[in-house]
């Protein structure tokens, strides 16, 4: 049954799932029936692009294929914390946001014409499949037969594949979700602003940066609300250290009324 409020991947995918009949056949190596779809979906030909397990897998990838010991790479914190990861397992030292929820036109289209830009994108928030593992990339095609050649063969999964081959037929329910997470989004903020010990960011993600004042403890906040049952991510590394995201989900959102005094 589906719920009222907008969450999650559309019906069509778990109905796809439940009806697999094939899991015990190896994933396509090429992932053809999803690069074509994406080709499809990004209005680029698919031999610029790769499907892997996440775009964590991606991301290793492309550090395996292009660093050596000792490089360095640049990174833009607060940033997804899998670059940083990845660099240090290929021995790179490294030097100290979702498209579709931004409301800025993707530049995946610019790999055709830049040979040193990388575009990588994921279904987890865009189509509820975190839990599948699937993301995406668009390469410069003097990069991707690289790529090619050191990728795992199996890397996306049959249940991968087919959720999100289905999830880009249903674009109108993608795109509903999207503007009901905006929309939430901004009503969310408004009511974060309100909180005394609270100064959240303006957000172009999915998610909020809030600075925790006043004398309250960032990890006590994050402790005392996952007893309630509401997660929320703490920072403890310098750059964030005091500091807390908020996801974008369902409406409820109860540590509001019982931290305001």
């Amino acid at each position: 049954m589906q719920m009222k409020t907008l969450t999650g991947p559309p019906l069509e995918v778990f109905e796809a799932l439940g009806s697999l009949k094939f899991p015990y056949v190896y994933s396509d190596p090429e992932s053809c029936r999803l690069h074509a779809a994406l080709a499809k979906d990004l209005g680029i030909e698919s031999d610029y692009i790769i499907a892997g397990c996440g775009a964590d897998e991606l991301i290793d990838l492309i550090m395996r294929c292009v660093l050596d010991p000792g490089d360095k790479v640049v990174d833009c914190p607060p940033i997804f914390t899998m670059y940083e990861f990845d660099a240090a397992v290929n021995g790179a030292l490294v030097l100290k946001a979702y498209i579709e929820f931004s409301g800025i036109k993707s530049r995946m289209g610019w790999v055709k014409k830049f040979e040193n830009l990388i575009v990588l994108r994921t279904f987890s928030k865009r189509a509820g499949l975190a839990g599948l593992r699937v993301g995406y990339g668009a390469f410069p095609l003097c990069i991707i037969g690289y790529l090619w050649r050191a990728k795992q063969p199996y890397n996306v999964s049959v249940a991968a594949e087919v959720s999100a081959c289905v999830a880009l037929l249903n674009p109108t329910y993608l795109e509903k979700v999207k503007e009901a997470l905006v929309q939430e989004r901004d009503r969310l903020y408004k009511l974060l602003k309100e909180v005394p010990f609270l100064n959240p960011f303006p957000s172009y993600s999915n998610f909020i940066l809030c600075e925790v004042m006043s004398g309250m403890d960032a990890k006590k906040l994050k402790d005392d609300l996952a007893k309630m049952g509401v997660m929320i991510r703490y920072y403890n590394n310098k750059e964030l250290k005091g500091y807390v995201r908020v996801s974008i989900g369902k409406p409820q959102f109860p540590f509001l009324t019982d931290f305001w005094c």
